[in-house]
């Protein structure tokens, strides 16, 4: 059984940095809605709200959004207009993963950090073919302040 005193505090981790990865994730979002790109937040806002009761304690020190992996490159050039920096590729370090999935991103301003994937692990169908079906089934989740 987990200490309940352990489980708080390993929640709590990054609590404090919440308000500011939800911003820039709205941010994000947004430009990428503008710029024509379909994404997906995985990660972040969205995990905490499916997982955890209003009020309940759940940190996050990053964001994870997953692009349309056709139009990758543009998503990547908009958190690059956004103020972001690519600090890791995977696609460029063979010896990290079997098979390149995500970027991260930092934004030194805020000290913000967007995973930005093309695919996700565990699916043995195409990207192309794991992004259609997830987005025909997404859910719209509203956040900030609306």
């Amino acid at each position: 059984m987990t200490d309940p005193l352990e489980d708080f505090a390993r929640r709590a981790v990054g609590f404090e940095g919440r308000e500011r990865i939800d911003a820039a994730a709205v941010e994000v979002m947004d430009a990428l809605r503008e710029a024509q790109v379909g994404a997906l937040l995985l990660k972040g806002p969205v995990t905490a709200s499916w997982l955890y009761a209003r009020g309940e304690v759940r940190g996050y020190t990053d964001c994870d959004v997953l692009a349309d992996p056709y139009r990758f490159a543009s998503a990547s050039r908009v958190l690059r207009a956004a103020g972001f920096h690519l600090y890791g590729d995977e696609a460029t370090h063979p010896e990290v993963r079997d098979e390149g999935r995500s970027q991260i991103w930092h934004r030194v301003p805020g000290d913000v950090w967007i995973d930005l994937q093309w695919r996700l692990p565990g699916f043995e169908r195409p990207p192309g073919e794991v992004w259609a079906l997830l987005w025909a089934s997404r859910v719209t989740m509203t956040l900030g302040s609306g």
